[in-house]
């Protein structure tokens, strides 16, 4: 039974979820300061951000929300063609992006809306 491989071991498909957005081209996780997690998606195509909380369950519902970042107090980012390439999240949920062209990031405080 030593050639025989655990299927424990193994990595599976547990959901696979649409995003709202067109030509996605990051996502990442962030943790609010209360602790709850949620899923950012950005794309390239139009300055859109889209998230949403982890359901406690497995299989629970999923309600995404979208936002135009273009539209954030201090953004210079354009409303379409924004070439969002990437995203992270800090510590305190605060969020990064990297535009390609030009290459700059833009640091939004969700908090704050800006």
């Amino acid at each position: 039974m030593g050639n025989v491989k655990s299927n424990r071991n193994r990595l599976q498909v547990r959901r696979v979820v649409h995003v709202p957005l067109r030509e996605v081209s990051g996502i990442c996780l962030r943790r609010d300061r209360n602790g709850r997690m949620f899923l950012i998606a950005v794309g390239d195509r139009v300055a859109k951000i889209a998230w949403f909380s982890q359901p406690r369950s497995e299989g629970g519902r999923i309600d995404w929300h979208t936002k135009n970042i273009a539209k954030l107090s201090g953004s210079m980012l354009p409303k379409n063609d924004s070439q969002i390439e990437a995203v992270c999240a800090d510590g305190v949920g605060r969020v990064l992006l990297l535009q390609e062209t030009p290459p700059r990031v833009e640091f939004i405080d969700p908090k704050a809306l800006k």
